[in-house]
């Protein structure tokens, strides 16, 4: 249960970092609406349903080990629905970012490849590490995964200028 929920815990580093290196405010996405559905419940409020229920019953039924997990299981919920009402839109944002960086070379729409192209040229020193579209692009991506991951975490605070 611990492991999956750690791994999003590196987008605080990250943001840490960007607002060393290439500090800036950054506006995040904001959610979308939800889909008209007939489904009942929906889904956002199945994944709140069983957050709330973990963090009411079990955690207030137990102690020690069980307590914690169910703690880190409820918040790994919370991740789930910020990731449908905000993953749609960062995706969006981060491929059009991604295309003013490479310009009208590109005509990729798959956001991975473009990933892996600026990760090659990263290591392999072709992609200028001054160029402010770079900047533009890491700012906006990391500060969205962050809004996904931990909202209340001091760097994106930062990053999004409701903290000094």
């Amino acid at each position: 249960m611990e492991r999956p929920s750690i791994g999003r815990r590196s987008s605080e580093c990250q943001i840490d970092c960007v607002n060393l290196v290439i500090p800036g405010i950054v506006t995040p996405v904001q959610p979308e609406q939800a889909a008209q559905t007939l489904d009942m419940p929906r889904a956002d409020e199945l994944l709140t349903a069983v957050r709330d229920f973990l963090r009411a019953d079990v955690m207030d039924g137990t102690t020690g080990r069980v307590n914690f997990l169910a703690r880190v299981a409820g918040n790994a919920l919370d991740i789930v629905l910020r990731e449908s009402q905000l993953g749609g839109a960062a995706r969006a944002l981060e491929l059009e970012k991604l295309r003013l960086l490479y310009g009208s070379a590109v005509a990729d729409d798959d956001l991975e490849a473009l990933r892996w192209r600026l990760t090659r040229e990263l290591r392999d020193g072709t992609q200028d590490l001054d160029d402010e579209r770079l900047h533009d692009y890491l700012r906006h991506a990391v500060a969205n995964q962050i809004a996904i991951d931990q909202p209340r975490y001091s760097g994106f605070k930062v990053a999004t200028g409701q903290s000094s």
